[in-house]
């Protein structure tokens, strides 16, 4: 029985794993033949890309965005941690359950 569903599985599949192999044989056959004549697919690997203006605009607006939120949450952060560690002031009620003000003395 297992070897029925595996033969089924194998037929199903074999063409699509065989135009995969074929696949993988045709281009390492191709950078070989590049290879062969001297060319190398690495030519311009290291240029600077050549940037439009929009693109560029893109970019240092996503800059600035980045910035702008990294700075605004870590102003939030430092406000947090301050309040956090700031006594209550004298006279005033510490929990919202105590609503007398206390008389300063």
């Amino acid at each position: 029985m297992q070897d029925e569903h595996f033969m089924r599985q194998w037929s199903a599949g074999h063409s699509q794993f065989s135009a995969g192999i074929a696949m993988v044989f045709a281009r390492i056959a191709r950078g070989l033949r590049s290879r062969m004549r001297g060319q190398s697919p690495i030519e311009n690997t290291y240029e600077e890309p050549h940037e439009t203006p929009l693109a560029r605009k893109a970019r240092l607006v996503m800059i600035a965005v980045i910035g702008g939120v990294t700075a605004g949450s870590g102003i939030a952060a430092v406000l947090l941690a301050l309040a956090a560690m700031a006594p209550p002031a004298h006279g005033q009620p510490v929990t919202a359950i105590r609503t007398t003000v206390l008389p300063l003395a």
